[in-house]
């Protein structure tokens, strides 16, 4: 009995050690690949095509080694081995690939590198689930064993999820998080080793290990994090802060007497840098004749805001998601620029998503000027705040003649495909809710959009009018010398005549976030590679709806016709029920994973940056997991047939998958958190119901506990690995969020079809 409770207590920890493992990958990842969100599809597929490699490896071997318990000790002894090497070698994988400084890693070689760094991890925990089923394996009912297993590594994955969104993130290191999951996992490796003095030996080597660990891995992760800045900005900028929030990591560099703000790898802006923000402050104060009321969000306190603030404005509203950012900031400011902000009483300070401060207007007022600071749509996240969704949601925050500015990179004298494409689909949404727009030339666009005429301008006269009109003091700007340096007549002429001559004019929505993906066709380009990565997504974004649709069909007409010749051959026949099994454990596992990123974006287009509760999302998706295994565990007790069990639960997916459509569509994507809890834990319960009942299907059909675990886990896994591949990267940004739910509904009627139709084997 007591010896069960250890092994219980292990499983749980493997779901626990696995989320824990996953998150901070991700976390490290990202700042090492400058926040591209690119990088979480990526890293989602080599997680679970890790998983299913080791899974599939572990069924092949588990059933024939006699003993199982040191397969598992074993594997806990790995990990403790891989999870600091992990975050060290993500750390300085610039070094190792070679990057020169500042530059974007290559598609490519993110890819490979990835998948390097994340899957013998996650190989580890794809081994280790069929041997602890195997080690659990009920004589009586096998598939129930493989249930429950499931379960508790389930539970393990929720409270991980739980505890590393509320109490881990801010309070703790990676490496003091792994130092600390080390220990536990050693002392649970110590506990289920079968001889005693073994036990004795084990734990004194933990002890020794504790000490050495105790004194070296504050050093070693200041050393890693010192390489990381090294290869991204070199050693003449000076790292003198490198902090984590719940938000990413926040860094401060200094050469000489300048700072530069540095998140999740990537450069912000420098300070104190009043050559760079007075122009652009001038610039975006000057496109309306009066501004009074102003809201700014993103980037502004290193220098923008203390100079929009001699401005005879009334209110200027500033709004930051993280406050570490300015608690950060506010240590390296000029005296003078951090007075301004603590005094001034026109600037007031808002720590919320700006999506959220518009779409509900926190302090009711209407603005003559909104300023969208933000970088470039590289993620999701961002790409929400230059979609038609928010450009509507920020004009009804707009005075009548009020301006709305934002920006993304751009070029100066060449507008080639690809910068046309990008820089044109924020043009084309903002002319889709707006009259007027201007767009400034060069590398940084500038875009200005109004309902009214006479309002935004680049005529220099009138700018300079306006300017001084409002007895603005600059040393830093100098008018109307600085606006014909920013405003050259030929370049305006240029950009103008590029975006009205592009063949094709996109709409980026939150349905249909297309920005996004041409900033990935951008990603080539920033590399200075030779375009095959740019080809490549170029290649994607050519492909039509309705070609996938053509494609499954055609696919599914071949596969029904092997199946039905089959049926009269004795060998094929004899496979049905196996390839049944694995069949719908790959699309249920695909449906589910696709399904959890396409609410994930609707949470993040919705409520905010996810990347607080990216822990929390994952784990509301193992308690569905864990209570879905529960459920079929107790209808296995039953007599009814497996068949109508299981593909009932392809007809939920439908009916899930259609609902959401329906949904969004009626609400306008504006799903309240709890109907979208209620659909992730709704995915996560079809999932686990899933588990038992297929692994049950796939012993009767001859095969022995470990080979069923781990090929069902194989396929499960290998399915949600391409559905966060296709669905994350390529499908929600090419297709949309509807056409996405409506294929993974059909592939989900596709299966049901093949089950009902399969009469060679009936499974009581």
């Amino acid at each position: 009995m007591k010896r069960n409770i250890i092994l219980i207590i292990t499983f749980v920890w493997l779901g626990f050690i696995a989320l824990i493992g996953q998150t901070i990958a991700l976390r490290e990842l990202l700042v090492v690949f400058f926040g591209n969100e690119l990088c979480l599809g990526i890293i989602f597929t080599a997680w679970l095509l890790g998983i299913t490699l080791g899974a599939f490896i572990a069924s092949f071997i588990t059933d024939r080694i006699k003993s199982s318990i040191s397969i598992l000790i074993a594997i806990l002894l790995l990990i403790t081995i891989i999870l600091p090497a992990q975050v060290y070698l993500i750390r300085i994988s610039r070094l190792m690939l070679d990057i020169p400084l500042g530059q974007h890693i290559p598609f490519f070689q993110t890819l490979y590198m990835i998948f390097l760094l994340v899957m013998p991890f996650s190989i580890m925990i794809g081994i280790a689930f069929p041997v602890a089923c195997k080690i659990y394996a009920d004589k009586d009912d096998s598939a129930q064993s493989i249930g429950k297993v499931y379960v508790w590594e389930a539970l393990g994955s929720l409270l991980a999820g739980i505890l590393f969104t509320f109490l881990l993130v801010e309070r703790f290191s990676a490496f003091e998080i792994i130092l600390i999951s080390n220990g536990i996992t050693l002392l649970l490796a110590i506990a289920i080793i079968p001889k005693t003095i073994v036990r004795l030996v084990s734990a004194i080597l933990i002890v020794i290990y504790t000490i050495i660990a105790l004194n070296y891995t504050g050093p070693i992760n200041d050393k890693s994090i010192q390489r990381r800045w090294e290869t991204t900005y070199g050693k003449d900028i000076k790292l003198v802060k490198s902090v984590d929030s719940k938000y990413g990591n926040i860094a401060i560099g200094k050469l000489r007497d300048q700072y530069s703000l540095v998140e999740n790898g990537k450069y912000v802006s420098s300070f104190p840098d009043e050559y760079t923000h007075a122009p652009l402050a001038h610039l975006l104060l000057t496109q309306h004749p009066q501004p009074k009321n102003v809201l700014l969000i993103g980037g502004g306190i290193e220098g923008t805001i203390k100079e929009m603030l001699k401005y005879p404005i009334e209110s200027l509203d500033y709004v930051q998601l993280d406050p570490k950012i300015i608690e950060v900031i506010k240590e390296y400011l000029p005296a003078e620029d951090l007075k301004t902000i603590e005094t001034d009483k026109q600037l007031r300070i808002h720590y919320t998503d700006g999506r959220q401060f518009i779409k509900y207007n926190y302090t009711s007022t209407l603005y003559d000027l909104i300023i969208i600071n933000l970088p470039d749509p590289s993620t999701a996240t961002i790409n929400r705040f230059y979609t038609t969704d928010f450009f509507r949601e920020a004009k009804q925050c707009l005075n009548k003649g009020g301006v709305l500015a934002t920006r993304c990179s751009s070029a100066v004298n060449y507008f080639g495909e690809d910068v046309g494409n990008y820089t044109g689909s924020v043009y084309d949404s903002l002319s889709s809710v707006f009259k007027y727009v201007l767009v400034t030339p060069g590398t940084e666009a500038h875009f200005f959009a109004t309902d009214e005429s006479d309002i935004i301008t680049f005529d220099i006269k009138t700018l300079d009018e306006r300017y001084r009109a409002s007895k603005v003091e600059s040393k830093y700007f100098i008018s109307p010398a600085s606006f014909e340096i920013i405003l050259e007549p030929q370049h305006i002429e240029l950009t103008k005549k590029a975006l009205a001559d592009r063949k094709q004019h996109y709409l980026n929505t939150d349905l249909k976030p297309v920005t996004y993906f041409f900033n990935l066709v951008l990603w080539d380009t920033m590399t200075g590679e030779s375009g095959s990565a740019g080809t490549f997504f170029k290649t994607l974004a050519g492909i039509r709806f309705w070609w996938i649709i053509g494609a499954i069909l055609f696919i599914a007409t071949i596969w029904f016709g092997i199946r039905f010749i089959g049926r009269w051959i004795p060998a094929f026949a004899g496979m049905t029920g196996k390839s049944n099994a694995l069949l719908s454990i790959f699309i249920i596992g695909l449906s589910g994973l696709s399904l959890e990123l396409i609410l994930i974006l609707a949470f993040q287009n919705i409520y905010g940056y996810l990347y607080q509760y990216i822990g929390f999302m994952i784990a509301l998706f193992m308690a569905g997991l864990a209570l879905g295994a529960i459920i079929s565990n107790r209808l296995l007790n039953q007599n009814s047939s497996l068949m109508k069990k299981y593909w009932m639960i392809h007809i939920a997916i439908i009916l899930l998958s259609l609902g959401l459509v329906y949904l969004m569509a009626l609400l306008e994507i504006t799903l309240p958190i709890f109907l979208i809890s209620l659909f992730i834990i709704a995915i996560g319960t079809l999932t686990g119901m899933a588990y038992p009942l297929l692994s049950k299907m796939y012993i009767q059909s001859g095969a022995a506990v470990g080979r069923a675990a781990g090929l069902i886990d194989a396929f499960d896994h290998l399915g949600a690995c391409i559905g966060a591949l296709f669905t994350g990267v390529l499908l929600i940004p090419l297709f949309g969020i509807s056409q996405t739910c409506i294929l993974i509904a059909l592939l989900n009627l596709l299966t049901v079809i093949f089950i009902a139709t399969t009469k060679s084997i009936r499974y009581k």
